[in-house]
C-alpha cells in the first residue's frame, strides 16, 4: 500500500522561511508541519530541503511539500501563494510556491478555490 506522506513525489516546490521565535530547534528533511492551504483547511505535508539536512532559521530555503491529501483541495495552489506553516495555533514560517508539480492542486489563472467552490481572483 502507498504510503501517501513517504512514497509519493512532490506536490508542489517552495520557498521556506521559518521565524527564529518560534522553534528551539531548527526543522530537519521530513518535517511534518500544518500547512494553512485554503483560509479554513490545515492539512499535513512532508517537508524537503533541497542540498541541506535542516532549514536554517530568518533564511529563505528552496525544498519542497508532499501533502497528505492533495484531492481534498484541487484548485487551491497558484505561483507566489504563500503558505502559513503552522504547529497547533502557533505560526512558524511559511512557504511561498514556486512550481506546481501535481496538476489537481493548480488553480486556474491565479484564482483559488474557497470551500464553498467558488473561485476568487488573486
Amino acid at each position: 500500500m502507498l504510503n501517501r506522506l513517504y512514497d509519493s513525489p512532490a506536490d508542489i516546490e517552495v520557498t521556506f522561511f521559518f521565524y527564529s521565535d518560534c522553534r528551539k530547534t531548527p526543522p530537519h528533511d521530513g518535517y511534518r508541519p500544518a500547512h494553512l492551504v485554503l483560509p479554513d483547511l490545515l492539512t499535513s505535508g512532508v517537508h524537503h530541503y533541497y542540498e541541506m539536512d535542516y532549514a536554517p532559521f530568518n533564511e529563505n530555503v528552496k525544498g519542497s511539500i508532499s501533502f497528505i491529501q492533495p484531492e481534498a483541495y484541487p484548485n487551491s495552489m497558484f505561483l507566489g501563494k504563500v503558505i502559513p506553516i503552522q504547529e497547533g495555533r502557533h505560526v512558524v514560517g511559511y512557504a511561498k510556491v514556486t512550481k506546481i508539480l501535481n496538476p489537481i492542486l493548480k488553480s486556474d489563472q491565479g484564482t483559488e478555490r474557497l470551500d464553498d467552490g467558488s473561485m476568487i481572483d488573486k
